[in-house]
């Protein structure tokens, strides 16, 4: 059985994130958001650096990205697009949810800056 997973985020994190759930036969790659207009329609292996072609292709509608029902969503966004309330929406739209600050060490807390 393989986990339908969505990826937010295709950057130096999301890249890589998405190398790997294009690669494993693991994980059914259900949607890829991007936040930039020149990502949008381009195939989820060209964006993950591959030489395949997925027949995913990036979105900015992260409202398409949720009705997908993925079982995870990935989320490597920048953090300064992090916004509660769009955290709050992944969560509700699937039963896991990772993000790359699930488990911010007490060095690098953003309080005070």
């Amino acid at each position: 059985m393989t986990i339908r997973v969505a990826l937010i985020g295709t950057g130096n994190c999301g890249s890589l994130a998405l190398k790997q759930l294009v690669n494993d036969a693991r994980f059914d790659l259900t949607g890829v958001w991007v936040s930039s207009d020149v990502k949008v329609g381009k195939d989820a292996g060209e964006l993950a650096g591959l030489n395949v072609t997925t027949g995913v292709a990036a979105t900015n509608d992260l409202d398409a990205i949720i009705a997908a029902k993925p079982d995870c969503i990935v989320y490597c966004a920048m953090g300064d697009t992090r916004l509660a309330k769009a955290m709050a929406d992944i969560a509700a739209s699937s039963p896991r949810v990772s993000t790359s600050w699930a488990r911010r060490p007490a060095c690098c807390s953003t309080r005070g800056r």
